[in-house]
């Protein structure tokens, strides 16, 4: 019987991955489990490759979701359900951080998109509220000692930004930047 080498199952996890889309499949199809096959996938730069090429919908997918923020038009993008996507993230801890990453980048695509349009616009609230999701995000102002000596901040028209805290108080946008809000 000739000798096998340790990566005799590569080429049957791979069919199998890209036939089933599922790598608890793959992996179950050829008698290993999950991590054996990511630790390949760490350490073999070619198999890493071909890994890619089997679920090829993954890469496209991330693309569609970093320009556009939304699961369900990646998943539309790339024949798939929202359910097929949803299982592949929970099965693929990389595909799930990739995910997250291209996820951000979408907002971060529209974030920016809403701003031209808000600076196009004159659109003082669509700028008062992409200041405030920011803000949240960012939280308190790290510089806060210094925020006294500020001067208030300005929108682009001139008028002085305002935001409306959790108790439905209009404050000016230099409260955020002693991190009272």
């Amino acid at each position: 019987m000739p000798r096998t080498t340790r990566n005799d199952w590569h080429e049957p996890f791979l069919k199998e991955l890209a036939d089933s889309r599922n790598i608890n499949k793959a992996a179950a199809s050829v008698g290993i489990k999950c991590d054996t096959a990511y630790r390949h996938r760490r350490e073999d730069a070619a198999f890493a490759a071909r890994w890619r090429e089997a679920l090829k919908w993954q890469t496209a997918f991330l693309k569609k979701l970093s320009v556009s923020g939304n699961v369900t038009l990646a998943s539309r993008s790339v024949g798939i359900s929202r359910r097929k996507a949803y299982t592949a993230r929970r099965d693929d801890p990389d595909f799930a951080a990739e995910w997250d990453a291209a996820l951000w980048e979408g907002v971060e695509t529209l974030e920016s998109m809403a701003l031209e349009y808000a600076m196009e616009r004159k659109s003082e609230s669509t700028l008062r509220f992409l200041i405030t999701n920011l803000r949240a995000r960012l939280g308190p102002d790290p510089e806060a000692a210094a925020a006294a000596t500020r001067p208030p901040a300005a929108s682009p028209l001139g008028l002085p930004l305002s935001y409306t805290d959790a108790n439905g108080i209009e404050r000016p946008v230099s409260d955020w930047q002693g991190g009272d809000a």
